[in-house]
């Protein structure tokens, strides 16, 4: 099986991570640049794509990317931890077949990010880690990275 991990880095990074070593597959992580990601993902198959921060032209170029990477890899399943950088995978794997799960970050408590309300309706398992967020999402799972 592959698996393509998605997330933006940081503190999203280290729950793919997480989630990464506790599952067995051909594993492949996406993000965007950060000076530490050779580091922490020594060993590790990733691969860089554009953060779109809220623009439409990085947001272009991301989707591009995604769009490539994906047909190129064909990912069984596209887990993401969140954010901006994983709206792209998540559409795009969708409409190529792949499975969408979705791990709502750690910090989102009370509220749900904007990621996750626009990948809600794309995935085929939807994790929340605090019982808040359940009112939100029908469909979610209350659940936790191990």
């Amino acid at each position: 099986m592959k698996i393509c991990l998605v997330c933006s880095a940081g503190g999203h990074l280290t729950e793919a991570l997480k989630i990464g070593e506790n599952i067995a597959g051909e594993k492949f992580y996406a993000t965007f640049y950060s000076p530490h990601l050779d580091e922490t993902l020594d060993g590790k198959e990733y691969h860089v794509v554009m953060d779109p921060r809220r623009n439409p032209a990085r947001f272009a170029i991301n989707f591009l990317q995604a769009f490539s990477l994906l047909v190129k890899k064909r990912p069984d399943v596209i887990i993401s931890t969140g954010a901006g950088v994983t709206f792209s995978f998540c559409l795009l794997g969708k409409m190529l077949g792949s499975k969408i799960i979705y791990v709502e970050c750690g910090c989102r408590v009370t509220k749900p990010s904007i990621a996750a309300r626009l990948i809600y309706p794309l995935s085929d398992l939807f994790i929340v880690r605090w019982k808040p967020l359940v009112k939100y999402f029908s469909r979610a799972k209350l659940g936790e990275i191990s």
